[in-house]
């Protein structure tokens, strides 16, 4: 999953630095390896054949081709680099509309109660309209 500016991937440790167990990791699109932003993609396959690439997933960069841990940000190759760290933005809310008061969800009892009320009424209308004619 990637954002504006930010990537984020729930991987297996590939570069030895933390747990086998899987743990979600969240970086600037940066490669501090050649300096580029935006050019960051999750990759994950087989270490054989033509993918040739980490069971547990990485982070590539689409310029240089240095690969990273996509669970810690250490880079494989062992030249010292590691992606920035960083935390998903929470969404702005917007003036017009504050997430805090949103409407509710009906309830499935509460949609259940409208249709009876809606079918109660047309039938009342029915019974009006026939003792009426």
């Amino acid at each position: 999953m990637d954002g504006d500016g930010w990537v984020s991937a729930t991987a297996r440790c590939s570069c030895g630095m933390s747990s086998y167990d899987y743990g979600t990791g969240t970086f600037i699109d940066y490669c501090p390896g050649c300096g580029h932003y935006n050019c960051l993609y999750f990759e994950q396959g087989p270490y054989s054949g033509p993918a040739y690439t980490s069971p547990e997933g990485l982070w590539a960069c689409n310029f240089c081709d240095r690969d990273y841990c996509a669970k810690c940000g250490k880079i494989h190759s062992g030249e010292g680099y590691w992606l920035i760290p960083t935390t998903i933005p929470e969404p702005e809310p917007t003036p017009e509309y504050d997430s805090a008061e949103s409407p509710k969800e009906p309830t499935r009892e509460e949609r259940i109660l409208d249709m009876f009320n809606e079918t109660m009424n047309m039938n009342t209308i029915q019974l009006i309209t026939t003792l009426n004619s």
